[in-house]
């Protein structure tokens, strides 16, 4: 069975690295090329999506089959709807193969969550025999256990074989509410925890917006050198920045991170 069929792997250049992350995303992919995984750390807003972007689209440019997931705190109970994301993405003749108890995203008080482990496993492993297969998880504070179970196995297991995965989390930020705890793809993987952007780094990101240097350092310094703070308060969701630029007050959704 051709699993090449689908997703379409559409190759390009090499994308940009995100503002500040050159080193950062040079790691990971090092990483990913030594067959490795990577558990990206930090809290919200501090660019873990970006960089997870980042790396899928310089996987897919070089013919690589990336399959994306991302937890949410109100499916975070709901057993294997991780999962299921990651199968809508794979070949229907392979996603049938598994248990059909698993298929529906629902809880059965008798699935075989074994059988559903080492169906995802073999699925992986056959993709990988056509080519290098990256799983990105984002938000995974908040991924289903059962999910994040057979994540782990699958990919602990096929270590080596051309099954990467990368998964950002923010366990650790203070602002976090709900989600388990930490978890890694598999035991050997590179543990990233995701700085704040320098004030060079900072003034990198807000060069197509011709801000002053004296705002960037100011914007730095209200900010922590969080990129989506910096951009809140920047005005750079808006279409301008007003000549006598002046910070605002934080919105209360911005405070919430």
């Amino acid at each position: 069975m051709d699993v090449r069929a689908a997703p379409t792997v559409v190759r390009k250049g090499r994308p940009p690295a995100p503002a500040g992350r050159s080193a950062l995303l040079a790691t990971i992919e090092a990483s990913l090329a030594a067959n490795a995984s990577v558990v990206l750390t930090g809290p919200s807003g501090i660019g873990k999506t970006a960089l997870l972007e980042a790396a899928g689209a310089a996987a897919g440019a070089r013919g690589e089959l990336v399959l994306r997931a991302a937890g949410t705190e109100t499916e975070r109970w709901v057993p294997c709807s991780g999962l299921a994301e990651l199968l809508e993405q794979l070949p229907a003749p392979l996603v049938g193969e598994l248990p059909r108890e698993r298929l529906s995203g629902l809880p059965e008080p008798h699935a075989d969550h074994v059988e559903c482990r080492l169906s995802l496993r073999g699925l992986l492993a056959r993709c990988a025999e056509e080519r290098p297969v990256l799983l990105l998880v984002d938000d995974a504070q908040w991924l289903d256990g059962e999910s994040a179970d057979a994540v782990r196995y699958a990919v602990g297991r096929l270590a080596g074989k051309g099954v990467r995965a990368i998964v950002a989390g923010r366990w650790a930020d203070g602002f976090a509410t709900g989600g388990g705890a930490p978890w890694a793809p598999a035991p050997d993987a590179l543990h990233l925890p995701v700085p704040p952007l320098s004030p060079d780094e900072l003034a990198e990101m807000f060069d197509s917006y011709g801000l002053p240097v004296r705002v960037v350092n100011t914007l730095h310094s209200d900010s922590g050198g969080n990129p989506y703070l910096a951009l809140a308060l920047g005005g750079a969701f808006t279409d301008r920045i007003p000549r006598h630029w002046r910070p605002a007050p934080l919105p209360q959704r911005v405070q919430s991170v």
